[in-house]
């Protein structure tokens, strides 16, 4: 799945929003009680692939595939929305089924009937204090994502509260992450932290590939191994993981006096998936500076080959490319890469689907 930058999740969230209030104009005529609509449709799927001069794809924001204008999607919208029962049509069944915010979805519980076992909520999607309703995901005692929905209804005189639990993907988890963040529940501290890895000094020294590794001391690469200790959340835990691993790598901790001499920001970093097989092949479509190449033939030359690559990669990712999604990241972040814009740098966070961990591969030329 394609993945965008915080930036155009904005965007398009503005652009989404947009649609929402000029469906909901239309929808107040005849429920003047409706304050939302529905759309089945997350973020993601407002973004299209455009191309255009000089031949190349342009990622632009838009309505989804499958509607012929912007007016007979917002009609659409118009349309789910009114087939939602009204307050009169819920009268009977209002204390158990008022919340029905997501038709389709695997429902665990109704709120009266209690929270799942060991529930624990990790952030609000969506909070309105003036219908005094909200959204929020958390886990429950088995470790399963759940979606919390609440709110509080009148009835005439009458006033009561309703609501229900839904079991969800990782990637529905993902979603309402990202949602979470645009509408300002989650703070980018905090969106960041559901995303990072991690690696202790003593993980790092016990892992066996750590000790391979250090049999190539003259390989044109600087590796750096994190486990995942979150949810994987695709290009938001890829990011995390450069940050950690330049923590980890060229920060000095406060004990330490030497180390650390680079200077660099991975926050101005920018990042895009490239195919996993890319990853071992020998040539570059880009002309680009490739991991084989890095590892095999530094400026400085080494002894090592083919069959050296092989076995390094082994270690490091036993499953093979199909296990394995890479993003290739900017080099214009940080001082250690200057010495490498000649020869060619390269910077690279790649995650293993069956070990949950990250590889970062950093490398540029050395004096």
């Amino acid at each position: 799945m394609e993945q965008y930058s915080e930036q155009d999740l904005r965007y398009a969230a503005e652009f989404r929003e947009s649609i929402h209030q000029e469906a909901l104009e239309i929808i107040r005529k005849t429920r003047p009680e409706l304050t939302e609509v529905i759309d089945r449709h997350p973020v993601e799927d407002y973004f299209q692939q455009h191309w255009d001069y000089p031949g190349r794809w342009y990622t632009v924001v838009a309505i989804p595939e499958g509607y012929p204008s912007r007016k007979a999607f917002v009609n659409a919208i118009v349309r789910n929305t009114l087939s939602k029962p009204g307050p009169a049509e819920q009268a009977g069944g209002a204390s158990r089924d008022a919340a029905r915010p997501e038709q389709g979805r695997r429902r665990l519980t109704n709120q009266l009937d209690g929270r799942p076992e060991g529930y624990r909520e990790l952030f609000k999607v969506e909070l309105d204090q003036k219908r005094r309703s909200f959204r929020a995901v958390g886990l429950d005692g088995e470790g399963r994502l759940i979606l919390e929905h609440y709110e509080e209804y009148s009835l005439g005189g009458a006033t009561g509260s309703a609501g229900a639990y839904y079991l969800l993907t990782d990637a529905e988890y993902r979603r309402y992450a990202r949602l979470a963040l645009v509408n300002g529940q989650l703070g980018q501290e905090q969106y960041d932290g559901l995303a990072t890895p991690t690696m202790h000094r003593e993980q790092w020294e016990e892992d066996p590939c750590c000790a391979l590794i250090a049999e190539y001391p003259d390989c044109g690469v600087d590796y750096c191994i994190l486990t995942l200790g979150a949810r994987y959340l695709g290009y938001e835990s890829h990011r995390a993981a450069l940050k950690a691993a330049w923590k980890r790598c060229f920060v000095p901790d406060e004990d330490e006096i030497d180390g650390g001499s680079w200077q660099g920001n991975p926050n101005l970093a920018t990042g895009k998936r490239i195919p996993a097989d890319a990853l071992f092949s020998s040539g570059s479509r880009d002309g680009k500076l490739n991991y084989r190449r890095a590892f095999l033939y530094p400026p400085q030359e080494n002894p090592y080959t083919g069959k050296d690559f092989v076995r390094v990669n082994a270690a490091l990712f036993p499953g093979g490319a199909a296990a394995l999604e890479v993003y290739r990241w900017s080099t214009d972040w940080t001082d250690y890469f200057d010495e490498g814009h000649g020869w060619g740098t390269l910077c690279l966070t790649v995650y293993d689907k069956q070990l949950q961990r990250f590889v970062v591969i950093m490398a540029s030329a050395r004096n």
